[in-house]
């Protein structure tokens, strides 16, 4: 089936781009088939093809991740910001960091005026503290466990609301907090590219023929002449 395959796509070489003295190089239907020749009437000497335009894309998605994993200084400013993102563990870690830093050093009535439930600890506590001002002999032991449950509710909200903002990084850490410039975030090691959506993106905004033809940027439609099959033909040189 692959000696036939190469065979077809030798004949559309030559039938199409007038290519003489064609020679496959290797590859596979995956990857692409690789290929060399003379005289094409686009001045290309070297392609890469694929047999159908579905793998062709594949090839371009995965062309684009490995740049953005190993190269991304290639890649335009704008368009990386629109695809940085933090992990949903770092997300949880630091949105419990930074609301435990939040909650630490806040009063009693400052815990009250955050929390929006406190599922009936705020009355109890302030039944007990009443008491306390009426000379009647409170339960501080209570007093101070409803204080440390009260203040794990408001730090349990606050890290839940810090969560959800984490998800667009650029808003919350630089128009939010104000605490980094966009610059700043791509140094932070808890920043991550999605490279999955940037190279989808990438590929439908600019097309295959832009990541996998480094010749023109062109991708030619050949068809061998016996077997009426078409493959897509992409410049490496």
């Amino acid at each position: 089936m692959k000696d036939d395959t190469i065979s077809a796509i030798k004949r559309a070489l030559r039938a199409d781009l007038e290519v003489e003295d064609v020679e496959f190089l290797g590859g596979d239907e995956h990857d692409g088939f690789m290929f060399e020749g003379s005289g094409a009437s686009n001045r290309e000497t070297e392609w890469v093809i694929f047999t159908d335009d579905d793998m062709a894309r594949q090839a371009a998605i995965n062309r684009v991740k490995d740049d953005l994993e190993y190269e991304p200084e290639i890649f335009n400013r704008s368009f990386l910001e629109q695809h940085l993102y933090i992990s949903d563990t770092d997300r949880a870690v630091l949105a419990d960091d930074e609301a435990d830093s939040v909650v630490m050093d806040l009063t009693i009535d400052e815990v009250w005026n955050r929390l929006e439930d406190s599922d009936g600890l705020e009355d109890e506590y302030n039944e007990l503290e009443q008491r306390s001002m009426d000379d009647e002999s409170p339960n501080e032991d209570r007093m101070d466990e409803i204080f440390w449950e009260a203040k794990e509710m408001l730090k349990e909200q606050i890290s839940e609301e810090i969560y959800e903002s984490l998800e667009d990084p650029i808003d919350y850490f630089v128009n939010e907090l104000g605490a980094y410039s966009v610059g700043d975030l791509f140094t932070l090691s808890f920043i991550r590219i999605d490279v999955e959506q940037a190279a989808m993106e990438a590929v439908n905004t600019d097309g295959v023929a832009h990541f996998l033809d480094q010749y023109d940027g062109e991708e030619e439609e050949i068809t061998d002449p016996e077997t009426n099959e078409t493959f897509f033909a992409y410049g490496s040189n």
